[in-house]
């Protein structure tokens, strides 16, 4: 994209789609795109061709929206308009000798290269000493911790699971981090699943795949992010099953990242699912309000910046959805402090986040609203939710309404109780441990409880 001047809102977006996707990627299809404006709830994206402009719609609009939401902290609507002049201005542009852009980057990954370049394409300040530990990540982490000090060990395969911003490809990244730090010489490999298949598919088309599966398959650690998109393409997951096995034969170690656990991703063959679950899966769960201070606290730190306890308690209580948001916010407050010249206080960023804070309300949840969004899934009441009655048909609904107002929000175990016909904590957990052993054991009451969590967040 464009680096000519811009609103300070387009260089952020900028920013935040260069940190979602490959560089190869950007390169490829979004280094042309340049801002044309916003036209009412539009931001309207020039684009050198029709192709361009389809290829992004059909494959990084969910990154195109997130980074939108971060830069200008609204739902604006992505549309793209065809600029021919941009076509022409990239193909007089000095390009590599007898390659194409696209060319060069697929074939980046083979020519002139080892094995340790592809550490380069992980980030550095993803280390384990950068990442705040808390209860819902804690297994994630302690799990990255044991497998880079000894690799190929109790957790292989390792595959983290969890919703976006929540840090899995901070953990799996520090993994390679550490492992380079112990031996410099260590061949590491970090790959997405999107650019596994385009560059399986660049060889299979330039007769390299020899060279591939040699990159891959001679690595003593591999690193693969959002693995749920094999699903469905068939000879990237044949590909990707020899690879794996080839690789575990070997004793080397694989991390994985998805956005759910391997028995959920629908249209990944059986064999790699099984395969996937052979080491530990751990999952990643949304920051409690402690773990959302400390995240704060230890970003301002970072950015030599003193951060007012309530000011923090106030972005920590408003902003929930994942740790991308959290530090989102806070960056935004700072820049808006040392654009104006002004003090961050209570005040100031109560009127900086309000489009922030206005957003995750619209997503914050009470339990009333649980309880009667679970009893309508279940085409059950509130009243018998919070009723006496014992049977099956009542008493699972309830036991979720409980695990859901336990997870979901900050009230204790006794206020929770109260809600449910003045039952006492004893209860809510037994109901919580209860309904953890079904998410893990019952697809059916698993897919339920995330079905009710969609609608609740949405």
């Amino acid at each position: 994209m464009a680096s000519q001047p811009a609103p300070p809102e387009w260089r952020t977006f900028l920013e935040e789609v260069k940190s979602c996707v490959q560089t190869q990627a950007y390169e490829t299809w979004f280094r042309a795109v340049q801002l044309s404006g916003i036209e009412k709830s539009s931001l309207v994206l020039n684009v050198p061709n029709q192709f361009v402009a389809e290829w992004l719609s059909e494959n990084y609009m969910d990154v195109l929206r997130r980074s939108v939401k971060r830069a200008y902290g609204a739902d604006l609507v992505i549309e793209f308009r065809v600029d021919p002049v941009l076509e022409v201005r990239s193909t007089q542009a000095p390009p590599p000798p007898k390659t194409t852009s696209s060319k060069k980057a697929a074939n980046a990954a083979f020519e002139d290269s080892g094995m340790g370049d592809d550490h380069s394409q992980i980030d550095p300040k993803y280390t384990f000493d950068m990442f705040v530990v808390g209860k819902s990540n804690q297994l994630a982490h302690a799990a990255c911790k044991a497998v880079a000090e000894n690799p190929a060990t109790a957790y292989n395969p390792l595959f983290l699971y969890g919703g976006v911003g929540l840090g899995k490809t901070h953990l799996m990244q520090a993994v390679g981090n550490a492992l380079r730090q112990k031996n410099s010489r260590s061949r590491i490999a970090y790959v997405s699943s999107e650019q596994f298949t385009n560059e399986m598919i660049y060889c299979i088309q330039h007769g390299k795949t020899h060279d591939f599966r040699k990159k891959y398959r001679n690595a003593d650690l591999l690193l693969v992010d959002d693995i749920q998109f094999l699903a469905g393409k068939e000879s990237t997951q044949e590909e990707f099953f020899h690879t794996f096995n080839a690789l575990y034969d070997a004793k080397k170690q694989v991390v994985m990242t998805s956005d759910r656990p391997p028995g959920e991703i629908r249209m990944l063959e059986e064999r790699l699912v099984s395969r996937f679950q052979w080491g530990l899966v751990a999952d990643i769960q949304l920051p409690d309000l402690e773990t959302r201070i400390a995240i704060l606290k230890h970003k301002a730190e970072i950015e030599g910046l003193f951060l007012p306890e309530d000011v923090a308690l106030h972005i920590a209580e408003n902003v929930r959805s994942n740790i991308r948001e959290l530090e989102g916010s806070l960056i935004r407050l700072i820049a808006f402090s040392n654009l104006m010249n002004v003090e961050i206080n209570l005040d100031l960023a109560k009127q900086v986040l309000a489009d922030f804070t206005r957003s995750s309300a619209r997503k914050q949840i009470d339990a009333p609203t649980i309880i009667r969004t679970t009893a309508e899934y279940f085409d059950s009441t509130v009243e018998s939710i919070k009723g006496k009655r014992r049977t099956n048909a009542i008493v699972v609904p309830r036991q979720v309404a409980m695990y859901l107002c336990r997870t979901m929000t900050d009230l204790p175990l006794t206020e929770i109780g109260k809600l449910f016909g003045k039952r006492d904590h004893t209860t809510v957990l037994y109901a919580c441990d209860r309904v953890k052993d079904m998410i893990e054991n019952d697809p059916k009451i698993r897919r339920s409880t995330q079905e009710i969590e969609e609608k609740l967040k949405f």
